[in-house]
């Protein structure tokens, strides 16, 4: 007992070594609760469960203590709820770790997320509402010797719901600040960065067929610079042969680029981005799909819209390959010009495609490397996959009112990955208006209101929306929708969405319910989509943080 009394002391903040520097235990956390019931709803295809309920949850905590930190999360998916993939099913504390960070050394053991540059050869993360999450569970190490050098080292398995991916991934990166090094470059606003990385994932070989790599190796180099509002950045990534299920087997390398370059000053700002994408998919299991088990991140060069009918068709990554540009441009104009007038007017452009890469087939196949095909490197090929051209217009026209316009074009290639309603491969073409309106009949009183509107002659036809949100602060706020597919062709299915909720916010602690119909679709966040089924029913939610 004495001996573990004694181990104990310097964590209780007490004995002779506190004396000198007092530590402060400090926890923290948040929690979420995402309750739904479903009912038979057989005009939208709306099925229920035979538990009447699902439920998603988790609960995060955290604690610093001096040099020390740790912390877990609970999670629970009692079932999930429908869209999330059944594997989820299950409760249990998948995410732990425990660290130390001391004079520039951080070591965390356990579970981690990691990204190295923008996350082409490496990126996990935890994306709650996609019910993607890719920790490593092993050792990190960061280490920073001196101001602006930082080195980064890791080793451990993704986690593959409820257990782990056979492969094991290791990775290195290092990143440089020129600026830190060379104080004429600071003192002129110059900013010059460099990186690299390098991962590799190792799986044994168990196919009596083919003759697997087992050490895959994914290497990256990047630079940023920037100057008087200018800002260049880009990456390049090369991966070795790495047949796996997603790219039926081909042994060919694969590559990324990823460029991004913008220049803005007062009232004005223009960006642009150059990708592709060849054969880049990375995985640490061979046989895996879907969200399954992924290295590396494959940025969408593509506006992530908010609005609901401009995500209705929204693009997800190919990750076979594709190559895409975006340009955006936006341009303030002065109160009291022409068409700034007594406010101002906020004009923003945004303009992106993304093509598929050239394939020179080689015929016959090369079995004897099966390399399947070649692709030159700056030609962009076809089909056209997905374009979005879209114009934002946001006006204060009053002291209490405010409007935002847009207008969007959309052309969504479904032959990869259809998310249409009725199933068709073809292209899909919409038009888009919208009209936002947001009036002040108080500082803490404030409605807001979008009416939407989608036109195409593909799919189900033509939608319409009226989303209502009116919040009553700090604490209430309630919101309406209603969706309807005036323009399906087959008039017996020309269904209404509507759902309506309230909420209520005190301090950190955010609760809501609601109930409603939900249509079937997609739900996106940055490129990477799952499908959302048709539903009915009550919808409950609680967030806090402590």
């Amino acid at each position: 007992m004495r001996k573990l009394l004694f181990l104990l002391l310097p964590f209780l903040g007490s004995g002779p070594a506190m004396a000198q520097e007092r530590k402060t235990l400090e926890i923290h956390g948040d929690f979420l609760i995402d309750a739904q019931t479903y009912q038979e709803d057989t005009a939208i295809g709306a099925t229920d469960i035979p538990e009447q309920m699902a439920m998603n949850a988790y609960g995060n905590f955290n604690f610093t203590y001096g040099n020390f930190y740790g912390g877990l999360r609970f999670e629970a998916f009692m079932p999930p709820i429908l869209g999330y993939d059944p594997r989820w099913e299950g409760f249990g504390i998948p995410y732990r770790y425990f660290g130390y960070n001391n004079d520039g050394l951080d070591i965390t053991v356990g579970s981690f997320y990691e990204q190295y540059g923008s996350g082409m050869v490496n990126r996990s993360y935890w994306e709650w509402y996609l019910g993607y999450d890719t920790f490593y569970e092993g050792v990190r190490v960061r280490y920073k010797p001196v101001k602006g050098l930082m080195f980064k080292a890791m080793v451990g398995k993704q986690r593959f719901y409820w257990d782990f991916g056979e492969g094991l991934v290791r990775g290195i990166d290092a990143e440089i600040d020129m600026a830190e090094f060379f104080p004429g470059l600071r003192e002129s606003g110059t900013g010059l960065n460099f990186g690299a990385s390098f991962v590799s994932k190792f799986q044994e070989d168990q196919n009596p067929f083919l003759v697997y790599p087992e050490n895959v190796g994914n290497g990256a180099l990047r630079g940023t610079f920037s100057k008087n509002g200018f800002l260049l950045n880009a990456e390049y990534a090369y991966k070795v042969n790495d047949p796996s299920a997603i790219n039926g087997n081909n042994y060919r390398p694969g590559q990324g680029l990823l460029v991004n370059a913008g220049y803005s000053k007062r009232g004005l700002g223009f960006n642009a981005g150059f990708k592709r994408w060849d054969n880049m998919d990375y995985r640490s299991e061979r046989s895996a799909t879907g969200f399954d088990l992924l290295i590396n991140y494959n940025p969408a060069m593509a506006k992530q819209h908010t609005y609901r009918l401009a995500t209705m068709y929204a693009y997800a990554t190919n990750p076979n390959g594709e190559m895409a540009w975006q340009a955006d441009l936006y341009y303030n104009f002065k109160r009291g010009s022409a068409l700034g007038g007594k406010y101002g007017t906020l004009v923003t452009i945004n303009w992106s495609q993304t093509y598929d890469i050239v394939r020179d087939s080689i015929q016959p196949p090369d079995f004897d490397t099966r390399k399947f095909y070649t692709s030159p490197f700056m030609q962009f090929g076809t089909p056209k996959w997905f374009e979005d051209f879209n114009i934002e217009i946001n006006k204060k026209i009053s002291r209490k009112t405010r409007i935002f316009l847009n207008y969007l074009y959309q052309e969504r290639n479904n032959e990869v990955q259809p998310v249409t309603f009725n199933g068709t491969t073809e292209t899909v073409y919409t038009n888009i208006g919208i009209v936002e309106v947001e009036y002040k009949f108080a500082s803490k009183k404030v409605l807001r209101t979008e009416f939407q509107y989608l036109q195409t002659e593909q799919d189900f036809g033509d939608w319409c929306a009226i989303l209502s949100e009116y919040t009553l602060a700090p604490h209430w706020y309630f919101s309406g929708l209603w969706e309807y597919n005036l323009g399906n062709p087959d008039t017996n299915n020309r269904d209404h969405y509507f759902s309506v909720y309230t909420g209520y916010r005190r301090g950190p602690t955010n609760i809501r319910l609601g109930y409603g119909r939900q249509r079937q679709g997609i739900l996106c966040v940055g490129g990477v989509c799952r499908p959302v089924p048709a539903s009915n029913g009550l919808i409950l939610s609680i967030q806090s943080s402590f």
